[in-house]
Formats: structure tokens, sequence, C-alpha cells
């Protein structure tokens, strides 16, 4: 006859959900491991997100702005390929948790984000030839549209570059040719003030504008004051001239001197 020994098998019993626990816990644990590294890993590659759309962010502010884009590009060749030390960029204030740097080739943010290169590609077709400023001695310029490429590689952790390495800021420059170089004179945002103005058949002043002056100048065709009709000569104001236009009667003119 056997018997059985009901406290033996308590004791098997035990064994076995204590094993079961044990394992059940060591599962979690390898989960929750696994899950806080995914999260530490996703953290990194979405820090590196932002740090890239907002170094995107900025640059496109630059190139769009006429003052900042011209002064970054003037007297470039473009026709050539230059780095991003050659046209002295930025600076780029920091975010997330970055001091403020100069991207040069090679920038590399504490997030693994290596910046690769700028380039500038223009159009074949020029948007208008033989445009002129209204200032003495003007170069002859021909206007352009163009794109500043920005190109990043991905550093540790990866990521995904694909979609940002053809991004495209689109401008307009304006550039001269001497010797069969051409030479950017200004460049500003395709979209903005200075394309209209090009586009309507002015010229645009990239730079300071001086007392009176707006920064679309008279190219193709003169300006007409806002004044409207005038009695007195004297009454328009430089750069506008007088025309006569009737017996006492006149109109401010702005035209270009070139």
């Amino acid at each position: 006859m056997i018997l059985f020994d009901r406290h033996h098998g308590q004791r098997g019993s035990a064994i076995v959900y204590v094993l079961f626990a044990a394992g059940l816990l060591g599962a979690v644990a390898i989960h929750v491991m696994q899950l806080s590294k995914n999260l530490d890993t996703n953290y990194r590659v979405d820090k590196k997100h932002l740090v890239y759309n907002n170094f995107v962010s900025h640059m496109r502010t630059l190139f769009e702005n006429p003052l900042y884009c011209t002064q970054l590009l003037s007297g470039k060749n473009i026709d050539d390929s230059f780095t991003t030390a050659e046209a002295n960029l930025l600076p780029f204030s920091g975010k997330y948790g970055n001091s403020a740097v100069n991207f040069v080739n090679g920038w590399r943010s504490p997030e693994g984000l290596i910046l690769d290169k700028i380039v500038l590609e223009s159009e074949a077709t020029p948007v208008r030839t033989n445009l002129r400023r209204d200032i003495p001695s003007s170069p002859n310029l021909t206007a352009s549209n163009a794109v500043v490429k920005i190109y990043a590689k991905e550093g540790t952790p990866s990521l995904s570059i694909s979609k940002f390495d053809h991004l495209k800021i689109e401008i307009m420059l304006y550039y001269s040719i001497v010797g069969g170089v051409k030479t950017l004179y200004s460049c500003f945002g395709r979209f903005g003030d200075g394309a209209l103005c090009t586009l309507s058949g002015g010229a645009y002043n990239a730079g300071a504008v001086g007392t009176n002056r707006t920064s679309c100048e008279p190219d193709l065709n003169c300006f007409i004051s806002k004044q409207g009709f005038v009695t007195d000569p004297a009454a328009c104001v430089t750069p506008y001239q007088s025309i006569d236009i009737s017996v006492g009667l006149y109109q401010c003119q702005w035209c270009n001197q070139n």
C-alpha cells in the first residue's frame, strides 16, 4: 500500500510556485530593462531630431534673410562648391544643452548629429538679365533661382537621416559675370520682397537702405511717388525728381540713374 505524504506534496508545490515566480520576475525584469533601453535610445534619437530641426529652422531663417544671406555668400563663385567653413557660418545659438557654436564641416552635436556639408545649386535659366541697381556704376547683374542644400550624417544612436539629406532652401540670387566667373552679389528668400521686386522689374537692395529710399529700386521702369501731382517741383523728395507733365503741374518720379 502506498501512502500519500500530504506535507511532502505541499513542499513540492511550493517549490514549483517559487520557481515560477522567480522566472516570471526575471522575465519582467528583462522586459523592463529592454524597455528602459529602448526608451533611452528613442529619447536620444528624438533629441537629435529636435537638434537637427532647430538647426534647419535657423538655417532657413538665415538664408531667407537678405542681409544674412548676402553676408554669408557674397563673393562666392556660384559654379564652385564651397564648404560651410568657407561660408563662415553661423553662429547658431545652442539649445537642448548645446552651447553656441559655429558650424563647420564635421560639426557634431552632443547628440551625435554630424553636419556634413552645405552646397549651393543655381538654375541654368536666369530669371532676369541686364539688371542694374540704382547706384553709381552698378554692375550688370543676373537674377537666378537657386537652392541651398543641407546635408547631415547620422551618428550614434542611429537616426534615419534620409528624409533630411534633401533639405532644400529656395533662394533667389544676383550675380555678376566677370571673365566668365559668376560671382554672387546678393541673395534672399525666393518668395519674399526681394523676389517680388525682381519679378516686377525692380532691382532689390539686400543691404542697408538710405533715407527716403526703399529696398526695391527702379530698374526697368520708374517709380511714381505716392505724393501724386504737385504744383511745386521742390516738393519732390530725393531720390524722386519732378517731371513737368503740364503747366504748373508736376509728378515725382524715381528712375534708375544707369
